[in-house]
């Protein structure tokens, strides 16, 4: 029997929603509110129940194109013009799997105006229902204070709503909000702190298994999300995570864990969604600020995996890739004793991938120069000793394996990037 995530794909997508929204406390839950908007609005506008689904994927994830910090507090005003660049940007991300297709049409089209029912095409292409549900529920969301009582807030709310019915929202979209708005228990999901927990239990969400191409398909998408925000990181986890199989085939892993050790290289900077893209960029050395916000992003890696309990070796093997045998490490501060093997594999490869690519600050090192980073962090008691001997022993076949798939990560971001200088264009 296949081995299985004990949890559906929702609860997966999830994860990546609030790891996008831990980029600011301001955007805090935006994502999850808005996809519940969006979701009690589509049922009660009575799309089908697959329908929905789709909505609720492309609510949860429909802000991933938004880039940078600044983009996602501009999009806080409700008076927002009609705005294309991370929808774009959303779409090209999501449309890269196809379980997202439909989904990544939705959140193309979800700042198109209603216009009086021009909002029905945009550059020749139709938009949907979904996409002018999610736009109306996307408003919503950013006009709630989940500092005040809510409940205060909901007349005016619908007031503001109502001045912009026609214009910016297709009145009977409107008019399905306002049938599920009278009931007092909307709001306070809205503002509570799990308001996903119960309604998507009847939408019977798919259960990914570990051992089909699928999940792995999953983790690489998760990892563009990731590694996409800047072209010095686009081509990272890739590396790592073929650094890291490789090394654990070496050294005897079992088939199934060396691809738990590949998913787990692909999401190991997984808590990097909430560093904002200015300090993933600077071409300068990090202020103590900056790095501390840097810092963060292994902490949230094990945050935001700990929802998906069978992934638990995974969230080990990535979320400890900053920690060091003697204790000098972080954010947990672990030991030798408290060390997988698989942590210790990944805390290498991602030392080793670090030091060899280009970035912000600095030109990747030769070989020698490379090598000897890993060495002194081994022989000074940080990074294992065994596995650095086995990486200077075998290094063509490692890193020509990690070569590889940062090549193939690179032409992916050059095609990422080209479509979405394309979509500006034509904008």
């Amino acid at each position: 029997m296949p081995y299985r995530v004990s949890t559906n794909l929702f609860d997966l997508i999830l994860c990546i929603s609030d790891a996008v929204d831990l980029v600011s406390p301001m955007v805090s839950e935006h994502h999850r509110r808005v996809a519940y908007l969006s979701f009690q609005i589509g049922r009660q506008y009575g799309l089908s129940r697959q329908r929905c689904k789709e909505l609720a994927i492309a609510a949860a994830l429909h802000d991933i194109g938004a880039l940078s910090l600044r983009e996602r507090i501009d999009m806080l005003s409700f008076e927002l013009d009609e705005t294309w660049q991370h929808a774009d940007v959303g779409y090209l991300l999501l449309s890269g799997l196809e379980r997202f297709r439909v989904s990544a049409d939705i959140v193309r089209f979800h700042h198109v105006h209603w216009n009086d029912g021009a909002g029905k095409e945009k550059h020749g292409q139709p938009v949907s229902i979904e996409s002018h549900i999610l736009h109306l529920a996307d408003r919503i969301a950013v006009l709630i204070d989940p500092r005040k009582e809510v409940l205060a807030q909901a007349r005016q709310i619908r007031r503001t709503l109502q001045q912009k019915s026609g214009s910016m929202f297709m009145p009977e979209i409107l008019d399905a909000f306002y049938a599920v708005a009278e009931k007092d228990y909307l709001w306070f999901d809205l503002v509570a702190p799990s308001s996903d927990i119960t309604v998507w239990r009847d939408l019977d969400w798919d259960v990914i298994s570990l051992q089909g191409d699928e999940f792995l398909e999953l983790a690489q998408f998760f990892c563009r999300i990731v590694d996409f925000k800047s072209p010095f990181t686009a081509t990272h986890s890739s590396g790592v995570a073929a650094c890291a199989r490789v090394m654990s085939e070496m050294i005897g892993f079992s088939n199934f864990d060396q691809r738990l050790m590949y998913m787990a290289g692909y999401l190991h900077d997984l808590g990097k969604l909430c560093v904002p893209s200015e300090i993933l960029e600077k071409p300068a050395k990090l202020s103590s600020d900056e790095f501390a916000v840097m810092r963060h992003h292994s902490y949230y890696t094990n945050h935001i995996l700990q929802r998906v309990g069978v992934l638990d070796t995974v969230r080990v093997w990535s979320a400890y890739h900053h920690e060091r045998l003697d204790g000098s490490g972080y954010p947990y501060h672990l030991k030798a004793a408290d060390l997988s093997q698989g942590s210790r594999i990944l805390a290498v490869a991602d030392v080793f991938t670090a030091v060899m690519e280009n970035r912000p600050y600095r030109a990747g090192m030769p070989k020698a120069e490379g090598l000897q980073v890993v060495n002194d962090l081994a022989r000074t008691g940080k990074l294992d000793g065994d596995l650095v001997k086995l990486l200077n022993k075998r290094f063509d076949e490692i890193v020509t394996s990690a070569l590889d798939a940062e090549s193939l990560a690179s032409k992916a971001y050059q095609s990422f990037s080209e479509r979405s200088g394309a979509f500006r264009q034509a904008d």
